[in-house]
């Protein structure tokens, strides 16, 4: 009998049973990890093979439990799996929570504190490990939607219902209603909320960003120990910059927001520039935008090259001129002034008909929207 997984030797008179060599099991096992990472659909289970021995589970838990996404019923199930060493294999977790705000606007804010403070609690005994915990709000109208048109005759086989990890809405209401913490440990802080999907362009179903005045709160209290700050589309740079403005970001090293560029870019690069002084640790930012209406696209980069260099480079769709008083509000930033200043206005080197086309011209991609999400 044989398996993908081991080979038996039937006994003659000269010849017993004999393992697989173990570079060769080796071998195997991670073709499996490769060839089910690479598969949009898998076949099977990975965590199926890991009772073949233990080094097979030991490669395997490494791999399944590096990012896990869960469900809020499935957080007791993870509370009694995830104990002892398996604790430093998490480097990721993604936190599922269903939410129909157009159906019942007054209940799903509560499930949803009491599924990030649930959580918390658990991870509050990791005293030794860091992790990066992501918060998927997921419409069950919007899902429906997506696995009718992916799948219309039997939409419950649309996605693996274990690893499907697309967000369909990040709703600021949720935030705004049952309040964003950011935990003292926090370094990184990524949001995105996303509004640009077929779904989202729907008649009812269109989120427009807002203030999120909450989001705001949370970012400048724990402005002092942020290093890494993404918000995609919550709000305007220009609200950022003007609400934050003599905010002071000590430890702050790259900041990513989305903005409009409408008639009052001017103001908002001079404001920029004026908010990046509060800021001694920046060594980039970027303020973009996608519009998929329009097929309009910006990307703004500040990059400090070093005490005495930096650079402003602006790509755009559009024919985009930068006015010397937001020249000189960035010449400003250097010691030796607009010596060690280069100043860049460019196009893109290919068309971007779509968020997935621009996001390899942005330096803080991942840090912006993971390969995961």
């Amino acid at each position: 009998m044989s398996s993908p997984t081991t080979a038996v030797v039937r006994p003659t008179a000269s010849c017993t049973m004999t393992r697989v060599p173990p570079e060769i099991e080796l071998c195997i096992v991670q073709a499996l990890i490769e060839t089910h990472k690479r598969s949009k659909k898998p076949g099977f289970r990975l965590s199926t093979f890991a009772s073949v021995s233990k080094t097979w589970q030991a490669l395997i838990e490494k791999e399944t439990y590096h990012h896990i996404k869960i469900a809020p019923h499935e957080l007791d199930s993870f509370k009694h799996h995830v104990r002892s060493y398996r604790k430093l294999l998490v480097k990721h977790i993604l936190l599922e929570i269903p939410y129909d705000f157009f159906l019942d606007p007054d209940k799903d804010p509560v499930l949803f504190s009491k599924a990030v403070h649930a959580l918390w609690r658990i991870l509050s005994r990791w005293k030794t490990h860091r992790v990066t915990v992501e918060l998927g709000i997921v419409s069950r109208q919007a899902r429906r939607f997506i696995e009718a048109r992916h799948n219309p005759s039997n939409p419950s086989n649309t996605f693996d219902q274990h690893f499907w990890s697309s967000f369909d809405l990040w709703n600021s209401l949720t935030f705004q209603q049952s309040g964003l913490l950011v935990p003292d440990s926090t370094k990184r802080l990524t949001y995105f909320e996303e509004f640009h999907t077929t779904y989202h362009q729907h008649a009812g179903a269109m989120v427009m960003p807002r203030p999120n005045a909450t989001l705001l709160k949370s970012i400048s209290q724990a402005a002092n120990r942020l290093e890494h700050i993404s918000v995609s589309f919550a709000f305007d740079a220009q609200t950022f910059f003007d609400r934050l403005i003599r905010t002071e970001f000590k430890a702050l090293k790259t900041l990513a927001l989305t903005s409009s560029f409408s008639g009052t870019s001017e103001s908002l690069l001079i404001n920029a520039a004026e908010a990046v002084k509060e800021m001694p640790a920046l060594k980039l930012l970027e303020i973009w935008n996608f519009e998929a209406g329009h097929v309009q696209a910006d990307v703004f980069r500040y990059e400090r090259l070093d005490r005495y260099q930096g650079r402003i480079t602006w790509q755009s769709t559009k024919q985009r001129k930068i006015s010397s008083n937001v020249e000189r509000s960035w010449k400003d930033l250097l010691r030796r002034g607009e010596n060690g200043f280069d100043i860049k206005r460019s196009s893109f080197p290919m068309d971007i008909r779509s968020l997935q086309d621009l996001l390899p011209n942005l330096k803080l991609r991942e840090q912006i929207l993971r390969n995961l999400t």
